[in-house]
């Protein structure tokens, strides 16, 4: 995955990309576009070369420059933060907790495979990341209006920097968000564990609406995502407010999503 964050007139916001490659300018057909004096119809190329960048003058005017995994570069004045990113489960050193990992990946509403994992955690002294997954387990046969259940999610929380934001990325069960396949005044029912894996960590598809999930790590991601008609899930160490990923519409201005920022898939 490629990320890239701005912030601009309409606040921070940062794009998820998952492809090996994107293109920047002002032109519709690129994948950023940038609406600022000065930027070229197609700008820069950003390019995933291994665990470094590329970044490439699509103008041809100044050669080519490799960039660690996270750098920041300016075009036409606006400073953009370029990040590669696999979200892949961070501190997996044994064989066992690879394959048990894989069997998620590969069947991730499988509870039994997370049940045996959470013993295998235990036994290995890995007492948050059990504790995480059996609290999600927990989770799954609680309603939002239990006591119980806000305060499992405050515990989430509060264990979440302990394991790790890759590791939680591939064992989530969080709620799928802002998908326009449901009825407005409905609620989303899938997951991010009844979701379809696909080649990118971050990124699921979903069997009923047949749309793309991206899984998020920062609330700006989410509502960047959101503005763009895009379906997401949230990582539960993300911050949450009531209507956080609502927006207000201001009267003769077109919203940033329709208007200029980021192309969709």
């Amino acid at each position: 995955m490629i990320y890239v964050s701005l912030e601009d007139r309409y606040g921070p916001r940062t794009f998820s990309f998952a492809r090996e490659a994107i293109v920047i300018g002002s032109d519709d057909h690129v994948d950023l576009v940038l609406d600022a004096k000065g930027v070229a119809k197609q700008h820069v190329r950003v390019i995933a070369d291994g665990t470094a960048l590329r970044v490439e003058d699509a103008r041809g005017r100044i050669p080519p420059r490799t960039l660690p995994a996270e750098a920041r570069i300016l075009i036409a004045g606006m400073e953009l933060h370029i990040a590669l990113a696999s979200l892949a489960p961070e501190d997996v050193v044994h064989d066992t907790e690879r394959t048990l990992l894989d069997a998620i990946h590969d069947n991730p509403s499988d509870t039994a495979t997370r049940e045996v994992y959470a013993d295998w955690l235990e036994g290995q002294g890995h007492s948050a990341r059990a504790e995480f997954l059996r609290v999600q387990l927990a989770l799954q046969t609680a309603t939002a209006a239990d006591a119980e259940f806000q305060l499992a999610l405050e515990r989430l929380r509060a264990l979440a920097p302990a394991v790790g934001t890759g590791w939680r990325a591939r064992v989530a069960t969080t709620f799928v968000e802002r998908c326009s396949g449901v009825r407005f005044d409905l609620v989303c029912p899938m997951r991010w564990d009844r979701l379809e894996p696909s080649a990118q960590e971050a990124v699921r598809h979903c069997g009923a609406c047949k749309r793309q999930v991206v899984y998020c790590t920062t609330i700006e991601q989410a509502r960047t995502i959101a503005k763009a008609g895009g379906c997401i899930s949230i990582d539960v160490g993300v911050p949450r407010h009531r209507a956080d990923l609502y927006w207000p519409r201001m009267v003769g201005m077109p919203s940033p999503e329709i208007a200029r920022y980021g192309k969709r898939d």
